[in-house]
């Protein structure tokens, strides 16, 4: 299968991070080279280094087009690019000068499974591993050049908007949590992230995601040692991401790193950190208390050992910290209709539907008591009952985007809201405001061309129409 990004081979130019004067020569300017894509823009690329671990490319499209003041928007690709790969920034981006930063990160570079053209880079006298942190360092060391570089004159002003698709999601949301300062010269103050990934731990067994809920989790505690997982669609972006965990982690500790789960800096985890991407704690426990028993050992000996393992619970954390200069950015959290595949058991299906029909039945008597008049005779045109989508229970794109959403509308509600109704009288509805701020949009059934990794019609509608709302040009 072809890969997603065009290849041709590139000259680059390395910069030192501590450079404010670009030099004529420093860039690279492509034109006939360049795609399709990038052909009708300026484009410029440079190398920034990232301490010992290498170089970070960066491509600068449009800068030259537009004045310093003017709002910058950072792209992350949806996945690691191959290093021949040419400039490419995604259509809705087109009208506005963008960075585009090519971060690290061993794997698949598309969908379609295509691998990137290393999985080290040589520096000095030893390997730069490619696995996760390097993609976070990368996209710390490139910022912090642009900031650095990009920033206007004198007392002057420059917002930032990050955008970026499902690792470039996980990575834009991140950078954006961390690096909103309201009171910084160049800062970034939005983020768009379509098809992300906030909490990784949500692929583990131990999740509660991943558990039946009600009645039927004791029952499918004792039937099973593993919870019975509702898996992602086959042949869905969900499960190619659940597939390629081990290749982009070392280890499943890398789940519980806030900044490629974002939504622990709202919360911690209320779990502990599994052996294995796949296997429970307590399954874990019951192989090694089986080991130590060996061959002599006993049922009664194994229930004798076997102590009550407990998991923390799931606490809720200040964010930002008080003292802290940051601020909750916009946020407008895109993902493709929910699909997700039946459980791997009939059990679990049947309790399941016992579920559905309760609550159906639960609905229905709670509709008829809102359409009784007060004479109490029933009619149906009394009252218009409006019917709430079914909610899809499972780890899935809609879960992740509604997950960080709340705890981000929380963290507003709770902390920064009750501070600015005290001076600000111009603030108007507190609710009207988080829901403003923070936006989850459903865009539909994703592009046809699964390669693509760019949001359909509709989202692009509403990434320009949020642009618009934000950047006059």
């Amino acid at each position: 299968m072809k890969s997603t990004w065009p290849s041709r081979s590139l000259r680059t130019y390395r910069a030192r991070t501590n450079l404010r004067q670009w030099p004529g020569q420093l860039f690279h300017r492509l034109s006939s080279t360049a795609p399709s894509s990038a052909s009708a823009s300026d484009v410029e690329r440079v190398e920034v280094r990232c301490g010992s671990s290498g170089f970070v490319t960066v491509d600068f499209h449009d800068l030259s087009k537009h004045p310093d003041s003017t709002p910058l928007l950072i792209h992350l690709p949806p996945f690691a690019v191959p290093a021949d790969a040419l400039p490419y920034r995604p259509t809705c981006l087109r009208r506005y000068p963008t960075a585009v930063i090519n971060y690290r990160w061993t794997g698949p570079s598309s969908l379609a499974g295509g691998q990137t053209s290393a999985t080290a880079q040589v520096v000095g006298d030893f390997d730069t591993p490619l696995h996760w942190p390097t993609p976070l360092h990368d996209v710390s060391f490139a910022y912090k050049w642009i900031t650095e570089n990009l920033s206007p004159p004198s007392v002057g002003r420059r917002d930032v908007y990050v955008h970026g698709a499902y690792l470039g999601a996980t990575l834009a949301a991140s950078l954006a949590l961390t690096e909103s300062h309201s009171h910084a010269r160049m800062g970034i103050r939005g983020f768009i992230a379509y098809n992300g990934i906030y909490n990784w731990t949500m692929f583990l067994p131990e999740h509660k995601i991943n558990k039946p809920a009600g009645a039927a989790a004791a029952a499918a505690a004792v039937l099973s040692p593993t919870p019975l997982l509702q898996q992602p669609a086959e042949g869905s972006a969900m499960r190619f991401l659940q597939q390629h965990m081990p290749v982009w982690f070392k280890s499943p500790a890398d789940l519980f790193d806030p900044f490629v789960s974002p939504s622990l800096f709202f919360q911690t985890s209320g779990m502990l950190v599994p052996p294995s991407f796949a296997q429970t704690d307590a399954l874990s426990a019951m192989i090694d208390k089986l080991a130590a028993l060996g061959i002599h050992g006993s049922p009664a000996d194994l229930m004798a050992s076997s102590g009550v393992f407990r998991t923390p619970r799931r606490s809720a954390l200040v964010f930002p910290p008080r003292k802290s200069t940051l601020k909750i950015p916009a946020g407008l959290l895109l993902h493709d209709a929910t699909e997700v595949a039946g459980p791997r058991t009939s059990s679990s299906s049947s309790s399941s539907s016992t579920t559905s029909a309760k609550k159906e039945k639960k609905e229905k008597k709670k509709n008829g008591r809102a359409a009784t008049t007060k004479t109490g005779a029933s009619s149906p045109d009394a009252v218009v009952v409006k019917r709430r989508r079914r909610k899809v229970r499972g780890n899935h794109f809609e879960a992740q985007a509604t997950e960080l959403a709340g705890l981000m509308r929380r963290s507003l509600e709770k902390l920064e809201i009750p501070l600015r109704m005290k001076w600000d009288e111009d603030l108007g509805d507190g609710d009207e405001v988080v829901k403003s701020r923070v936006r989850v949009e459903d865009v539909g059934e994703p592009k046809s061309e699964q390669m693509v990794m760019e949001v359909n019609e509709r989202g692009e509608e509403l990434v320009r129409r949020w642009l618009e709302e934000r950047i006059s040009l």
